[in-house]
């Protein structure tokens, strides 16, 4: 007996049929994927609402407005890991990263206590000028890692992302204490010659901040500005730094530690306002740069009456660099602590400049 195969019109119908149902089902899979993960973060509030009243009960005497009606305690979710009831590697099921975030309990008439969950990594310390709305010079307490959390004001901002800086430079161990000499500054730069890029500068970025594992990994490809080197390509696996030459020079990460900041580039600091003329920058650019021991920004005109009256300090930090280099051979642009833009620092220079953090984030992430 012979047997007969499918013809090709046959198979086309199957094929078809196939991808019609295909068709049908996806937008059913995809939606019950979407409730799992509603499901699994609702199940996951829950538990962190219960662990939080835990803590709060344990610990009465640190809330005295527990038994006031309207009254609103919150818990970071640092403390309630600290405390042993949330674990540090817990995942948002929404979005698979590291979970972060507070929550918030309003106490009811019969003084049971309301949670709400608040899953940013940033929530808003100022708002610059009181509009609502995200914009440059909001200032944010971000949660970097656990147990840390900074403040950074919004430097510029692109479609979805946010870029924010560090309200005062970063030192070696991670931490933004000036208190050893020189133990905060950086050169820019190997050698005498921009060329090369920001080689030393972006290391020690590097080094002082890849512990910041709340924070997402930097991906990016910066074309120099002045075009003194070539440009920085960043990914999951280095960061490169291409010289005008063809030559480059690699940094290698450590396994599991991505870079997590940048330095700021040139004409975000020209979006902020900031020139080459001194004083122009706003003021929450120039926030914390330690010179004789005063770390407020005073204006330039005070610079000399400060000078004057205090003794030189031994952590005297002229500013911080930008990722893109200057005019001359030997030199690199920084943010002067006069408050402008600066063409004349030495790129192997050593002696007063320093590193201040730029780190991404998304609208999603930050809460006003």
């Amino acid at each position: 007996m012979k047997t007969r195969g499918f013809t090709m019109i046959e198979l086309l119908a199957i094929i078809t049929v196939l991808a019609a149902i295909l068709l049908v089902s996806f937008p059913t899979l995809i939606n019950m994927t979407r409730k799992d993960k509603e499901r699994q973060y609702n199940d996951m509030v829950t538990t962190l609402c219960k662990s939080g009243e835990t803590y709060i009960y344990d610990n009465e005497d640190m809330f005295p407005g527990l038994g006031t009606e309207g009254n609103s305690i919150y818990i970071e979710l640092d403390d309630l890991i600290n405390y042993g009831l949330v674990k540090n590697n817990e995942i948002n099921p929404k979005t698979n990263n590291n979970l972060f975030g507070r929550l918030e309990y309003i106490v009811q008439a019969d003084k049971s206590l309301k949670c709400n969950f608040n899953p940013s990594l940033c929530t808003l310390v100022e708002d610059s000028d009181e509009d609502g709305k995200v914009s440059l010079g909001d200032k944010y307490a971000c949660r970097v890692k656990y147990g840390t959390i900074y403040n950074f004001y919004v430097l510029s901002i692109e479609g979805k992302k946010i870029n924010l800086i560090m309200d005062s430079n970063i030192c070696n161990d991670g931490t933004n204490n000036y208190d050893r000499t020189g133990y905060c500054r950086y050169a820019w730069s190997e050698t005498e010659n921009n060329d090369k890029g920001p080689i030393t500068a972006m290391e020690k970025i590097y080094e002082a901040t890849k512990d910041w594992d709340r924070v997402q990994n930097i991906i990016m490809e910066y074309k120099d500005e002045e075009n003194k080197y070539d440009k920085i390509e960043v990914t999951n696996e280095k960061m490169e730094i291409f010289s005008k030459d063809g030559t480059s020079y690699t940094i290698n990460y450590e396994e599991g530690k991505q870079l997590k900041s940048r330095l700021p580039k040139y004409s975000e600091m020209l979006n902020t306002g900031c020139t080459t003329s001194k004083g122009s920058c706003p003021s929450w650019i120039v926030d914390n740069v330690m010179y004789y021991d005063v770390t407020e920004y005073v204006g330039y005109d005070k610079y000399e009456q400060n000078k004057n009256i205090m003794s030189e300090g031994q952590n005297h930090i002229s500013g911080y660099w930008l990722m893109s280099a200057s005019d001359g051979s030997s030199s690199a642009y920084t943010i002067d602590r006069d408050g402008y833009i600066s063409r004349s620092a030495g790129v192997s220079s050593q002696s007063s400049y320093g590193v201040r953090p730029v780190i991404d984030v998304l609208k999603s992430d930050i809460s006003n």
